[in-house]
């Protein structure tokens, strides 16, 4: 809800932090009340007493404008102010900023950045002296506002307040250009600005000034000295920029050694909304002190950096893991999850990021990539040796066809294994989070597959190991940035590498959702088609002769096809599909042609009437038939045993 300047009971609220912000919060919040002829409630919130302030005396010459004073008990100044909000209504809120920089994750500090996401009114946020201003801005004095602008709703509401703040207030909107801008584009911004303002034109103490300057923070901070105050109107960038670079606004107050005043219009748009969610939804979460972030710093880096530990304990790790993945051994490749460190490289490139640290990145990324070289290599080299003796196991496959739900896990490992490295109570979870996310099996595998020259099995694995590795490094630093981690603007590039880095992470995150999901689709499709074979073959089969019995079936491998010859399009332009099956069954006696043909034919209708295969596409049968033989049960005679006559030798006389 904006200002509206013709209401008759316009209802300020001032929140008075203390003595040393009570004199410019009060002054102005009369100011305000005066102009629009409304009225003003101040109110303090104290922790211990619910006892008015000696301090807290409205002066008389305020008289004329209904004040009243209001003193509350409560822990959390935020939430005191916003149920007071609750309870009257304003129109405007009018808070005090002590000037020092945000520290622990806020913008503001704690309770201003409470209010910024939840106050429903307009918001002015004072940043003075408590001096300021002098008895004279009673009696009208004199005052020059400056009020810089790139146009915005804020910047309105930032004109309007100048303009109210005295009868005799000379207020100019400023724009400053860089110092490079031709005169033709000086001249363009000039005319824009006159537009912009044509609404306060009219007014005979409002004018307009266009500046050149290095930085527009410095250029302001430089036009602020001959005014008595300046007026910013909140930035409309997003919160995460803003939580990341710090607003403009902040910046000016901050290097302005003067008053300045923070304006920002209530908006209760989806863009807002979105913002009060974000801020609701982690500023819950424990931020971390500069000492503490400096430990995980410095731990990271430390198990990031490409030592011989570090490469001893990832070929460790692959040749355990290649080991157990031949032997098909759970337990031998949990044992490799639990040995390898790659995790704590893939982490660091994440917080690398988020620090936009290029040394830092290009340390994590080279132990990364040598680790993934090193892991790869002795997959292979298991593989090769021992390829004589072995054969495509189970937790060899398992690891060849990733899908979605791989991409929630390492996403969800990758917020667990961040969290706990900045948390160290939370270190005994660490071994959990090794074996949830798989980094070095897949990489075993790859290089098995290599080694067997079987590209579905490296290239399924190796998919498997690009998910992981995105998804922790984009999930990792959410956790940094969320836990207080900023970049560090000084360096040289740091932008750049902080931006490219998180715009990097999400596009691949994005992009390789889309592939699992690509993949997930077919392979679902795939399992529908086989259920409506598997219904058709066990109501067919019975009924290709007496005592015909199903007994397994497999669909034949495209590339057998292929190296086969049967695979051939019938038209060129649309080449038909075919689906080739083996089917075997147990029968007494042979099956004919027309038979099989029939079954052939029955699981063509089911699947075209289900709409898996197109009305050109071919079903290939091959119908193995293992010959039995049935022995009805019957009584067998019992054999009789003749006795066997045993002669005895005698003794001759």
């Amino acid at each position: 809800m904006s200002i509206d300047f013709a209401q008759s009971n316009f209802h300020i609220m001032v929140a008075v932090r203390g003595q040393d912000d009570f004199w410019p919060l009060v002054c102005l919040g009369y100011a305000q009340a005066r102009a629009r002829h409304g009225r003003m409630s101040v109110v303090t919130v104290r922790q211990h007493s619910q006892e008015r302030p000696e301090w807290l005396v409205i002066p008389p010459s305020m008289r004329d404008v209904p004040i009243e004073v209001h003193t509350r008990q409560d822990e959390s100044a935020g939430k005191a102010i916003i149920k007071a909000m609750r309870e009257w209504s304003p129109q405007l809120l009018v808070v005090g900023w002590r000037g020092e920089p945000p520290r622990r994750g806020y913008m503001l500090g704690e309770t201003l950045d409470y209010l910024l996401q939840r106050a429903w009114c307009d918001l002015v946020v004072v940043k003075s002296l408590p001096t300021w201003p002098d008895q004279d801005f009673l009696n009208d004095k004199v005052m020059k506002v400056l009020a810089p602008t790139s146009g915005g709703s804020n910047s309105t509401l930032a004109f309007e307040l100048g303009l109210d703040m005295a009868k005799n207030c000379d207020v100019t909107a400023l724009h400053v250009l860089p110092k490079d801008s031709e005169p033709a584009e000086v001249r363009e911004r000039e005319q824009w600005l006159a537009e912009f303002t044509q609404v306060w034109a009219a007014h005979p103490n409002f004018k307009t000034k266009v500046i050149q300057a290095e930085d527009a923070v410095k250029g302001i901070a430089v036009e602020s000295t001959n005014h008595h105050v300046t007026i910013v109107g909140a930035t409309n960038d997003s919160a995460f920029s803003q939580l990341v670079f710090g607003t403009f606004p902040q910046r000016v107050a901050l290097q302005n050694k003067g008053t300045t005043i923070i304006v920002k219009q209530f908006d209760g748009g989806v863009g807002s909304s979105l913002s009060r969610i974000w801020w609701r939804g982690t500023h819950f979460l424990p931020k971390l002190s500069l000492e503490e972030r400096m430990d995980v710093y410095k731990q990271i880096r430390r198990s990031a950096r490409p030592q011989i530990d570090f490469f001893m304990m990832i070929g460790l790790a692959a040749g355990i893991a290649a080991l157990g993945l031949l032997l098909n051994s759970p337990a031998v490749i949990i044992g490799a999850m639990l040995v390898a460190p790659l995790m704590a490289a893939i982490i660091g490139m994440g917080l690398a990021m988020i620090q936009a640290d290029g040394r830092l990145l290009s340390l994590a990324s080279q132990a990364m990539l040598k680790g993934v070289l090193l892991a790869v290599l002795m997959g292979f080299l298991a593989g090769f040796l021992l390829r004589s003796v072995s054969e495509p196991t189970a937790e060899i496959l398992n690891r060849t066809s990733p899908s979605p739900f791989d991409l929630g896990v390492a996403i969800f490992s990758g917020l667990a294994g961040a969290y706990a490295l900045c948390r160290r109570n939370m270190s005994s979870s660490l071994p959990g989070v090794a074996i949830a996310v798989a980094l070095v099996p897949p990489l075993a595998t790859v290089g098995i597959g290599l080694s067997w020259l079987n590209m579905r099995i490296a290239s399924g694995a190796m998919l498997l190991f690009l998910t992981n590795l995105v998804a922790i490094i984009t999930a990792g630093g959410f956790v940094f940035f969320v836990l207080g981690f900023r970049p560090r603007i000084g360096r040289q590039g740091a932008r750049g590498i902080f931006s490219g880095g998180v715009a990097t992470s999400l596009i691949l995150l994005a992009l390789m959702g889309w592939v699992l999901w690509s993949i997930s689709i077919d392979s679902l499709r795939e399992a529908a088609r086989n259920r409506v074979i598997e219904q058709v073959l066990v109501a067919k089969v019975p009924e290709m002769g007496p005592n015909v019995t199903l007994d397994t079936w497999q669909v034949k491998d495209q590339d057998e096809l292929a190296t086969n010859g049967e695979a051939e399009a019938v038209d060129t332009e649309t080449p038909a599909q075919i689906l080739a099956l083996e089917v075997q069954v147990r029968s007494p006696a042979n099956i004919g042609y027309n038979r099989t043909n029939i079954l052939r034919d029955s699981i063509h209708d089911a699947l075209s009437r289900a709409d898996m295969i197109n009305p050109g596409d071919q079903i290939g049968l091959d119908l193995l038939i293992i010959k039995t033989e049935s022995l009805q049960p019957e009584a067998l005679s019992t054999p009789t045993v003749t006795p066997t006559l045993t002669l005895t030798p005698t003794a001759t006389p």
